[in-house]
């Protein structure tokens, strides 16, 4: 996704379509009842004053021009106080009214909140309250005031200084909680981007490595070591290890669950005498969860083959929701409680899943075989998803903006006793309904995550009729005008929470036509001689409540939708991404088996080379010991454990004895290893054939461990010099033996061979 296309998507930007949209609200009110009047008392008023009028209004417009797109806030601010200041500068002497000075002044100062930055904007508020007391206090023919009076035309004025600056303050926190939600959303994706790229870059390379091990570094010790009766054999491994470094180069694909199932059969050598394979639906998986299937699946196949001693393996697999689950059954020997986690498929298997999100779980007793259940999401894990809550839920998360939206309820209860005093006998009652209604709004500013929200919705709505209902009980003809006037605007202008509020649902289209309608039979009670101010106030009004709910139903969630496709491509961008670096690693991995690698095992495999040869096999432990050398196999690691093991592999080579050891994950400590452990590493190696012990090392819930799989009569050998009474060794049984911070333990893999373990931190 380019930079534009991404800055087109920040939380930022819609402020300038807010912005936007308030300004033409604002022109609205500021000139078109103005305009109406003009033509309706055209016959009445001299031409000239048309020039009043139309000054303000070209320089509107030519603040929509492209090129002053930067200073367009400023430029309408001063054409709206230009109309304020000409229309008083210019008095009518004679004609009817036409200006409605305190809307056209307040819209001046909405406009200036929703688009100046905060010095300027104060500025501008102030001059448009100045001006509109000015008026009243110097009233002439065209203007046309809320009240005729000085107490009741001062209104005006204070409320634009107490709503214009509530809606600056909510402008100000709804922008910082843009700036703040878009660094935060930055950071996310940075993070997110980087660890999905780690993620697939480790996991490529686990993979490669394990491929490796399984396939060409095993193949060369058995090279090495000779294997005279099973020279078809060695060829056939040596043509599946080509096959191998020929898929490895190549990049990841798509497969079907019936070629991963396979797949992972012929790379695991299986031979069991009855394999069966039941697939509900053999449909495509991703390149990521084919490939980790694959190598968890070759792996529990392999442990089949070599351990189980089964006559039977059932393989099924079926789609549970988002997760593929491979089951692999056999009726084979079974293993003891504990062997499940000791088995070596903790680290081997789980590692090919655990990236992508899946899991193994292994079950197991003795006697009764064993089941292994591979769980594979059908999707891959999504690293790359970045919470981004909706434009509404970041702009009124905190209470300053929830509250700041009802200001004009505030303007309302500071000003209770002067509107209140218009009434007749309902005053009381209009007091209380009004401040019920004010303190619900309040209740559902503070309530607003809860489930009380729709519950407060309604009850507000319904409060704001309930004052209209009661202030409509005793009206005192046109001395409640004025009244009627800033209770509309209080009422109807304190519902732009509950606008918000009902988003989310169908209904939320009838708040403003249910407070409109209440609020125009209240103006119809009224004497027709004045309803005229409380009718234009209730429309101005609705005209401010109708753009929020543009900007929540129209702009807010076109935004939202433009902002989640934004993600989209820049989720495509970082995988595309990632998918590059994650075959540059697979290609780098693979390659650390070397040409002459490859050569000798071509040259086995089409039997142009003898692998009985004397000098073969030398090239062999040749390419065995470099190749161990490349996959960071070699003494320079600080483990002291696995320089345990090291020296043991040394000994054993000097005696002409191949040991398969390798790493699973490196443990860090240095701490030193007791001799009596190093002299049954040493014990285990030299009483077992050659190619008949393996050892792995890896950390296990954070503790190093080490596991030995040989005869039973090499572990009996090296064991039979720890099993006999010595206190000063902490003897703790036949099976367990504690020396230091050292536990070693035995326990049967098989009936030819026993598993020994060696594990760090436990004995302390």
């Amino acid at each position: 996704m380019s930079e534009s296309s991404k800055d087109a998507t920040q939380l930022v930007a819609i402020f300038e379509r807010t912005g936007a949209t308030a300004l033409v609200a604002a022109g609205v009110i500021e000139f078109l009842p103005a305009l109406y009047l003009l033509v309706i008392h055209e016959g009445e008023l001299p031409g000239s004053i048309w020039l009043t009028w139309m000054i303000p209004v070209v320089i509107f417009l030519v603040g929509f021009l492209p090129r002053l797109r930067r200073n367009q806030g400023l430029i309408q601010a001063f054409a709206g106080l230009l109309f304020l200041v000409l229309a008083i500068a210019i008095p009518q002497s004679y004609g009817p009214g036409w200006l409605p000075l305190p809307f056209s002044a307040f819209a001046v100062a909405f406009g200036a909140a929703f688009t100046l930055s905060a010095a300027p904007a104060l500025v501008v508020i102030v001059l448009a309250a100045f001006l509109n007391l000015i008026a009243v206090l110097f009233p002439t023919p065209q203007m046309i005031l809320a009240a005729a009076e000085l107490a009741g035309g001062t209104i005006g004025p204070i409320f634009i200084l107490i709503a214009a600056p509530a809606l600056l303050g909510m402008a100000y926190s709804w922008r910082r909680a843009a700036r703040i939600a878009d660094a935060s959303t930055l950071e996310l994706e940075v993070a997110a981007a980087s660890n999905y790229r780690a993620v697939q870059v480790q996991s490529a390379r686990t993979s490669v490595d394990r491929r490796i091990h399984e396939t060409v570094l095993n193949t060369l010790n058995a090279i090495t070591q000779g294997v005279d009766e099973k020279s078809e054999l060695l060829r056939a491994e040596c043509r599946r290890d080509i096959e191998q470094l020929e898929l490895g180069a190549l990049p990841a694909q798509e497969a079907t669950i019936g070629a991963v199932v396979a797949e992972a059969r012929a790379a695991a050598g299986l031979r069991t005498p009855q394999v069966n394979v039941r697939i509900d639906d053999d449909y495509l998986l991703p390149q990521q969860s084919a490939g980790a299937l694959r190598d968890a699946l070759v792996e529990a196949l392999r442990n089949v083959e070599r351990h189980a001693q089964a006559r039977a393996v059932i393989i099924s697999a079926r789609q549970q929701a988002s997760v593929l689950e491979v089951v692999v059954s056999d009726d084979g020997r079974g293993l003891r409680e504990g062997d499940t986690e000791r088995f070596g498929m903790r680290n081997t298997i789980k590692a090919s899943l655990s990236a992508i999100g899946g899991e193994a779980v292994i079950v197991s007793e003795p006697g009764r075989g064993t089941s292994v259940t591979l769980r594979v999401p059908i999707v891959v894990a999504a690293e790359l998803q970045v919470p981004v809550s909706a434009v509404l839920d970041i702009l009124l998360d905190s209470v300053r903006p929830r509250v700041l939206l009802f200001a004009p309820a505030i303007f309302g209860l500071v000003m209770l006793p002067w509107i209140a005093g218009g009434l007749g006998d309902a005053k009381i009652g209009f007091s209380l309904s009004f401040i019920a209604f004010l303190a619900s709004n309040i209740a559902l500013a503070l309530r607003w995550s809860t489930v009380s929200r729709v519950a407060l919705t309604w009850i507000t709505l319904v409060m704001g009729v309930v004052t209209y209902v009661i202030t409509r009980q005793d009206l005192v003809g046109c001395y409640s005008a004025s009244s009627v006037h800033w209770i509309i605007n209080s009422v109807a202008g304190g519902i732009g929470l509950l606008l918000f509020a009902g988003q989310r649902y169908w209904w939320h289209w009838l708040i403003l036509p249910i407070i409109t309608a209440a609020g125009l039979v209240l103006t119809l009670s009224l004497p027709d001689e004045c309803k005229a101010v409380p009718a234009m106030s209730l429309v101005v009004t609705v005209l401010y409540m109708s753009a929020a709910l543009f900007l929540m139903t129209v702009l807010f969630r076109e935004f939202d939708r433009r902002r989640s496709n934004g993600l989209l491509l820049w989720a495509s961008s970082v995988e595309y991404q990632a998918e590059i670096e994650r075959q540059i690693t697979v290609t780098s991995q693979w390659s650390r088996v070397s040409a002459s690698t490859v050569a000798l095992l071509t040259g086995i495999a089409d039997g142009s080379l003898d692998a009985s040869d004397t000098g073969i096999r030398e090239r062999a432990a040749s390419e065995e010991s470099q190749l161990r050398g490349n996959l960071g196999m070699e003494r320079r690691s600080i483990s002291s454990l696995w320089r345990a093991v090291l020296e043991a592999v040394e000994l054993g080579a000097a005696r002409g004895l191949s040991v398969d050891a390798a790493v699973i994950s490196m443990p860090d400590d240095d701490d030193s290893i007791p001799e009596q452990v190093s002299d049954l590493l040493a014990a285990v190696v030299l009483h077992a054939p050659s190619r008949t012990v393996t050892m792995r090392i890896f950390v296990d819930q954070g503790l190093a461990e080490v596991l030995v799989t040989a005869p039973n009569a090499a572990v009996d050998a090296g064991w039979a010099n720890l099993s006999r009474p010595n206190p000063a060794k902490g003897e703790c049984g036949p099976e367990a033996i504690v020396i230091g911070d050292l536990v070693l333990s035995r326990s049967p893999s098989g009936e030819k061979q026993s598993l020994l373990s060696i594990r760090r931190g436990a004995g302390a």
